[in-house]
């Protein structure tokens, strides 16, 4: 029974040695995977706040505009409805122009032309 024990022994170390080598290999490549993924996220994150930074300042722009379109067809309704009284007066001071010409004085309607059919 000795030789078995030592045989155990000496197997149970060997093991562990092997178990040894393989956590610290284990280490390096997760210390390598570690450097890999860190250099490439790295880079995505930059890009990936370079396209956040430009999206703030469109979305500022757009509000500016959409204040600015805002402002602009308040201007155009308020433009629209003084033109709107101007032509009415026009219109109606048109009328009482027309109407106080004497009849006499107007000129009486020509017949038109026939069309060529």
């Amino acid at each position: 029974m000795g030789i078995a024990e030592i045989l155990a022994v000496l197997a149970f170390f060997v093991a562990m040695v092997a178990l040894w080598l393989v956590s610290d290999v284990l280490k390096k490549v997760d210390a390598q995977n570690e450097k890999f993924i860190s250099a490439h996220i790295r880079a995505i994150r930059a890009d990936i706040n370079e396209f956040d930074d430009k999206l703030q300042n469109f979305s500022k722009a757009l509000k500016l505009l959409e204040e600015k379109i805002k402002s602009t067809d308040a201007e155009i309704l308020q433009q629209s409805g003084a033109a709107k009284e101007t032509i009415n007066k026009l219109e109606k001071k048109l009328l009482e122009l027309d109407q106080s010409i004497p009849q006499r004085f107007r000129e009486k309607p020509q017949a038109r032309p026939r069309s060529i059919q």
